[in-house]
């Protein structure tokens, strides 16, 4: 959920809800966070660091996830992300039991 601040409102982005653009359901919801200008481009950042991600692009998601973590040091998906994809290079790396398979 993002909440984008324009000039004369706010608008409601659900990033899950295929309804998601000025969504309403979450108004009232008190976890709702007011995103600036950094966290909308961090989040960005996320979405192509998973589309990377997606296409085992892994060098290019990492990147990504660390520009949104840049952008936003408390965005805790991306951070999530980014541990996710080390683990998954390094399981790539050493096999499934974190041997070095000495295929590099």
């Amino acid at each position: 959920m993002t909440l984008l601040q324009t000039k004369g409102s706010l608008i409601d982005i659900e990033n899950i809800s295929p309804d998601g653009f000025d969504y309403k359901g979450h108004l009232h919801n008190p976890s709702r966070s007011r995103w600036g200008d950094r966290e909308l481009v961090a989040d960005i950042y996320l979405s192509q660091g998973n589309e990377f991600f997606e296409k085992r692009k892994y060098s290019d998601a990492l990147r990504n996830y660390d520009m949104a973590i840049h952008l936003n040091p408390q965005y805790e998906k991306a951070q999530i992300n980014k541990a996710i994809l080390i683990d998954k290079m390094g399981r790539e790396k050493n096999g499934p039991f974190g041997v070095d398979d000495g295929s590099d």
